[in-house]
């Protein structure tokens, strides 16, 4: 599995823990570059697949494009005048 050390120098296990914090927190690691755009798109993927067979909310996904754009902001956070840098940016969300 997945490991990554994600900030206060623990470690924590991204595809079991991450889910657990909040937006806010988790904002503060990405900005803070504890953790990555990928690694986020990757927590709330595998937490999707973890949850909905029972859940059965999302008859669509773009895990594939969200993955895309994931790595499109990591590989261009130097460019911050070309990319938007809003509280929630680089934070993956499901909307059903």
């Amino acid at each position: 599995e997945h490991v990554c050390s994600i900030g206060y120098g623990g470690r924590f296990d991204l595809v079991k823990q991450m889910w657990r914090l909040s937006a806010t927190e988790v904002v503060r690691r990405l900005k803070a570059k504890a953790v990555s755009p990928q690694e986020l798109v990757e927590v709330a993927h595998q937490r999707w697949k973890e949850t909905e067979p029972f859940i059965n909310a999302t008859p669509m996904t773009c895990f594939e494009r969200a993955m895309q754009k994931a790595e499109m902001i990591h590989n261009h956070d130097h460019d911050k005048a070309n990319f938007p840098t809003g509280y929630l940016y680089g934070l993956p969300v499901l909307v059903k």
